[in-house]
């Protein structure tokens, strides 16, 4: 997302890479506030996952948190399906967890 001028008035043009982009945001974020909010067995699992790519250098894939074991509900704004979709795929929600977001109104 980006400010530039369009026909003597300032606007704002967004790219293709919005939804990447706004998914590897999310993923920063993610990575900051989970050791806040994540129970102490998630965050252990997180450690022994580190731990175990750390002794086979690299080839173990990282454990990915439960976030359904620190909240109840996710409220994903809904800006677009392309939005919901990588978040659920990264914090890897189901589609009952993502229902509500998905929802129409109006």
């Amino acid at each position: 997302m980006f400010q530039e001028e369009d026909k003597g008035s300032t606007g704002i043009c967004l790219s293709k890479d919005l939804v990447p982009t706004a998914g590897q945001t999310l993923k920063t974020n993610i990575v900051a506030f989970g050791p806040l909010v994540l129970p102490a067995s998630e965050k252990l699992l997180v450690a022994l996952s580190l731990l175990k790519r750390r002794l086979q250098r690299g080839r173990v894939r990282l454990y990915r948190p439960d976030f359904r074991t620190a909240f109840e509900h996710f409220c994903i704004h809904s800006g677009g399906r392309g939005v919901i979709d990588e978040v659920q795929r990264g914090l890897g929600l189901s589609d009952e967890d993502v229902l509500a977001s998905r929802r129409r109104r109006g």
